[in-house]
């Protein structure tokens, strides 16, 4: 059995003695996560700004490297000839890989986008 004092909603101490303040609270409850009901539940607490917009980055950089496969079969086909560099789809693939890029590199803007730049896949490829 745990005891943790509440403050504002969020756990902020945990022990394992009752004291003055103190309610019972799950085992597996840890300082800064969110309550609700008063201790009963937790969960964590919402990811700052920050967090969202490295998270949102680490995104982008996984599917730059994921979509980095289909730049190799795009340069395969140009060189077959089944396609050129100046498709409509293999421009809009490009410039997704560029808006992947400018994502990396950007400061974090006010708002944080929930979705990633997407493209069809390439024809002929």
């Amino acid at each position: 059995m745990a005891y943790g004092k509440i403050t504002n909603g969020i756990l902020v101490q945990k022990q394992p003695y009752k004291d003055a303040g103190f309610v019972v609270i799950p085992d597996d409850a840890v300082c800064g996560q969110v309550t609700a009901d008063g201790g009963l539940t937790f969960k964590p607490p919402a990811p700052t700004k920050a967090e969202r917009w490295a998270t949102y980055q680490n995104d982008a950089k996984a599917a730059l490297a994921e979509s980095d496969k289909t730049v190799a079969r795009i340069s395969e086909a140009v060189a077959l000839g089944n396609t050129t560099l100046t498709t409509p789809d293999v421009v809009a693939f490009m410039q997704m890989r560029a808006d992947l890029r400018a994502i990396l590199s950007q400061k974090q803007p006010s708002t944080i986008p929930t979705t990633l730049p997407t493209a069809p896949y390439p024809a002929g490829t």
